[in-house]
């Protein structure tokens, strides 16, 4: 058994692989929001088991850069808490204008 590796691993080579990873993982995840939107127009139906494999995702990525220290190198959590607020400020407005929680 050879221990010899015939493709040496250096700083490069781990940059070109997370970023086809990131690019992968980002194509996953607009294509996910694509569908949610289609299915919603379109069959009108809802599809939260798609929207908690999204939950999912970025919650295990934010576990490891916290486990990992990283997050706050990252993102502020302001910014987080920011997001946090603004989303569910739009998500009101948006409920609001569809007429989901205006009683008819």
């Amino acid at each position: 058994m050879s221990t010899n590796q015939d493709v040496k691993i250096d700083e490069r080579t781990v940059a070109v692989a997370r970023a086809a990873n990131t690019w992968g993982l980002n194509f996953i995840s607009f294509a996910l929001l694509i569908d949610i939107m289609y299915r919603a127009a379109v069959w009108k139906e809802a599809a939260w088991d798609l929207f908690a494999l999204l939950g999912a995702s970025a919650a295990i990525s934010m576990v490891y850069m916290a486990r990992h220290k990283v997050l706050g190198q990252v993102f502020g959590w302001k910014k987080v808490i920011l997001a946090v607020i603004l989303a569910a400020v739009l998500a009101f407005v948006v409920a609001v204008v569809s007429g989901v929680l205006v009683r008819t």
